[in-house]
């Protein structure tokens, strides 16, 4: 795979992360969220701020240029104009960005099976990343049933503009860590269907990949100085 000037490095992808996890309930906290920043211009932000983690690499590079260029330009149009099918688009297209760049970070990972691999800090960030991609990827896929199908979740309030994305988000983290708290509950087949293998795929993730990880960084520190 061709090759770009600079290395991967997962903190920008991870601060783009948090930042579209935290700027929402913060903006909601502070009485400042209103219908223009929805849950799709926050997911925006942190798809342009992430994929400069790509650089590295053009066919995720420039795939993820794509997927910003169409969500940016989607997102923009339905703070003016609000569309279901546009609505769809960026949905779609921030669901499509999760996988690339969940896809692109593994296949760094998978590096680590070669005898030259050295795992860094930059892997382990990388591996904290997934796992939020991961949640904030299921919880699009529960924006997209609840607006294609709605009622497909219980416990959210109709009425409340786009904070529903935000409530979908966060019901997404709270089934992967099966904390259950039961304020908001899936109740048609496919709603049940993605809160139950979100579930399934967050605690194999933890328990297999991340575990994995500190594993090897731990016995490479231990290797190192013994060998000094």
């Amino acid at each position: 795979m061709a090759k770009l000037h600079r290395e991967a490095n997962f903190t920008a992808m991870l601060i783009g992360l948090l930042i579209a996890l935290v700027i929402g309930p913060v903006l909601l906290e502070l009485d400042m969220y209103f219908s223009g920043i929805s849950i799709q211009t926050v997911l925006a932000i942190t798809l342009i701020v992430s994929i400069w983690s790509a650089i590295d690499s053009k066919l995720w590079f420039f795939g993820g240029i794509a997927l910003a260029l169409i969500n940016g330009s989607v997102t923009l149009y339905t703070n003016f104009n609000p569309s279901f099918i546009a609505d769809v688009i960026g949905l779609c297209t921030t669901f499509l960005f999760c996988a690339l760049s969940i896809a692109f970070v593994i296949s760094h990972l998978i590096e680590m099976q070669t005898g030259t691999f050295r795992l860094t800090q930059n892997h382990i960030v990388g591996a904290i990343s997934i796992y939020l991609l991961l949640g904030i990827g299921f919880g699009v896929l529960n924006i997209l049933l609840e607006l294609l199908l709605p009622g497909s979740y219980k416990g959210l309030d109709p009425v409340n503009d786009g904070r529903v994305g935000l409530d979908l988000i966060y019901f997404s983290f709270v089934t992967m860590t099966t904390l259950g708290y039961g304020d908001i509950t899936p109740v048609g087949p496919l709603a049940r269907a993605v809160a139950y293998i979100g579930s399934v795929v967050g605690q194999f993730y933890i328990a297999i990949l991340v575990a994995g990880l500190v594993g090897a960084f731990i016995s490479q520190q231990m290797s190192r100085r013994n060998e000094e």
